[in-house]
């Protein structure tokens, strides 16, 4: 469902100009103070808050506008970030501008369109997005750029790199792991799987329906073709000479064959075609599912469940008695999970996607926009992000922590991680998703079903 938002009207006094926005809405309706004049007004009072001259020395304000996906900590953390900026660059305001993610990528259509004259100074893309409008964006300079290359993996910063330039800043790089309940595995005698058919018959071993599946697929537009686009990526090269990436290549073949064959053996979750990433990940923190692919954002989710059992077992053995039965049950519901990376045949990779801190090209106020990227690139910020449902970004953080919860099984390969392609992911989704439907529900052969899905 497309969003019903009513921004200003576009601002007749062009692209340029960042000071002539208009204060109220095109048309009838009440007063609007525009988001500029709110920032401004609320610069000057959080510097005076702050002990600083707010009239007697020029405060730049910037507006940072990041979506909010519901990860836990994530405005804490960012608010950390801005006082710590802060401290560093009395100079400078950051004015964070929260926003359903929801709407993110219209928002963003529109500041790379007819709506750019209210574009924000920094704004949080997607690696997609970053690659349909670097055009609209600052450019890296010389010397930030030289610095991340020698700090960034050549992977990460190939997600953000156009024109042989960079144009941001990685604000949170995650790869997916195959997810696991070790105590579950553990039970059965089985070791995490290393191979596409040892990953078929495990899911097929520990599944015992319906009250717990082997292995969990989020259906189509729920998360379902980027599962099958990960699974396939591991399993060889999935661009052709051209550098183009089509259904029909033979690691898409074997990805969705292995979900067919894990369907037809018992192995997936009922009406597979219809969960998504978040409700498999839940199924699993029950006990019901043994393995699904994720991001780091599942060990959270897991965490948190976990936490709460935890909460709810202490206040059922203070009741006592009364609580006994509670209790019994709460302890045979302990959630112990693992990760490891998925399987790879030769030529697979790690897949990786990246989301980018970006500077817009008609900001008045690049030099501190292109501070405030230069702090969030620091090590220690990166490490703070990290935490919000990613991996750490950087080589010495990555070599630091590759073995340590809950990065163990996201960064094995990231020097060589690949991801969905920069162009014409649009078009590939559509063509997978229509795949995943035809071959698992039976109608077609997975290379029937990729092939069709071609035409």
């Amino acid at each position: 469902m497309r969003p019903t938002l009513t921004p200003n009207a576009p601002n007749k006094a062009g692209r340029g100009s960042r000071t002539a926005r208009p204060d109220r809405v095109a048309g009838p309706g009440p007063a609007y103070v525009s988001r500029r004049h709110v920032s401004l007004i609320v610069a000057a009072l959080l510097a005076i808050a702050a002990g600083l001259p707010a009239w007697g020395q020029r405060v730049t304000s910037l507006q940072v506008v990041l979506w909010d996906t519901g990860v836990q900590g994530q405005r804490e953390c960012m608010s950390t970030l801005v006082r710590n900026f802060q401290r560093e660059n009395p100079d400078v305001i950051i004015c964070t501008d929260w926003r359903a993610s929801e709407y993110a990528e219209d928002w963003v259509r529109r500041w790379t369109g007819s709506y750019a004259d209210h574009a924000p100074d920094i704004a949080l893309f997607t690696d997609l997005w970053l690659a349909s409008h670097y055009v609209d964006l600052v450019t890296l300079p010389d010397e930030m750029q030289a610095d991340l290359t020698r700090r960034i993996p050549g992977s990460v910063l190939a997600r953000g790199k156009h024109g042989g330039a960079l144009c941001g800043v990685p604000w949170v790089a995650a790869t997916e792991a195959l997810y696991y309940r070790s105590d579950l595995l553990g039970d059965a005698g089985l070791a995490p799987p290393k191979s596409a058919a040892g990953l078929v018959q495990c899911a097929i071993e520990l599944a015992d329906p319906p009250s717990r599946y082997g292995f969990g697929v989020p259906g189509p537009g729920l998360g379902g073709e980027g599962t099958l686009h990960a699974l396939a990526t591991g399993l060889g090269v999935t661009a052709d000479d051209d550098g183009a990436t089509k259904p029909t290549a033979s690691p898409f073949v074997d990805a969705l064959q292995m979900l067919v064959q894990m369907q037809s053996g018992g192995g997936l979750q009922p009406e597979v075609l219809t969960w998504s990433e978040v409700e498999l990940a839940r199924l699993m923190a029950q006990g019901r599912l043994a393995m699904m692919v994720g991001r780091p954002w599942v060990d959270a989710l897991l965490r948190q469940a976990e936490e709460d059992r935890q909460t709810q077992l202490a206040e059922a053995v203070d009741m006592g008695e009364d609580g006994e039965g509670r209790a019994r049950e709460l302890r045979a519901q302990k959630i112990e999970w693992s990760q490891a990376p998925l399987p790879r045949a030769e030529g697979g990779a790690t897949h990786l996607a990246v989301d980018w801190l970006v500077v817009f090209g008609n900001t008045d106020a690049s030099e501190q926009a292109l501070r405030f990227l230069r702090f969030v690139a620091e090590e220690d910020s990166q490490l703070a992000l990290a935490m919000l449902g990613g991996v750490p970004a950087t080589k010495r953080l990555a070599a630091e922590l590759g073995g340590t919860t809950p990065w163990a099984g996201h960064l094995q390969g990231l020097a060589d991680a690949r991801g969905l392609p920069l162009q014409g992911w649009d078009l590939l989704s559509r063509q997978l998703s229509d795949a995943l439907n035809y071959a698992i529900s039976g109608r077609r052969t997975p290379a029937e079903a990729l092939a069709n899905s071609a035409q």
